[in-house]
């Protein structure tokens, strides 16, 4: 297979899900990565061989476009990463977002458990001076039996 042929091959996988944009720069890349191993001596057909399968190759950077939603990366020519953070990214905000949830959630528990308790207690309140006597009214019906 030529460059071109790879080059073709590659573009036309991309723009079924990604932007032109995208296309162009991981085009230029590959354009750039073939230029510079047919530079250092090897011949065209040997370098498309070493990158491999073009439709696999854009199936791994369309992976990878998947997994970096909230950064992205850009890849420069020397082979160095650079991360760029998107400001106030969605994956920021959705942060917040847990947390706040979170948090709501455990003061709708605390609220349902102080409810729960204030119940108890008033429930307690009120049966509890009318236990009292029942009870002391049963013991003593009862050590009056055993006396009998």
């Amino acid at each position: 297979m030529t460059k071109q042929e790879f080059l073709d091959k590659l573009a036309r996988r991309l723009r079924q899900e990604m932007s032109q944009k995208q296309v162009m720069e991981q085009v230029q890349y590959y354009d750039r990565y073939l230029e510079e191993r047919m530079s250092q001596g090897m011949s065209e057909t040997e370098a498309v061989e070493e990158l491999g399968d073009p439709l696999l190759i854009a199936k791994t950077i369309m992976d990878a476009s998947e997994s970096a939603k909230s950064h992205w990366y850009k890849e420069k020519y020397s082979g160095e990463m650079q991360e760029t953070k998107q400001s106030g990214s969605e994956n920021d905000r959705g942060g917040i977002r847990k947390k706040i949830s979170v948090f709501l959630w455990l003061l709708l528990g605390i609220l349902v458990l102080g409810v729960i308790f204030k119940g108890v207690f008033l429930v307690m309140r009120l049966v509890i001076p009318v236990l009292f006597p029942v009870i002391m009214i049963l013991m003593i019906l009862r050590s009056m039996n055993k006396r009998k």
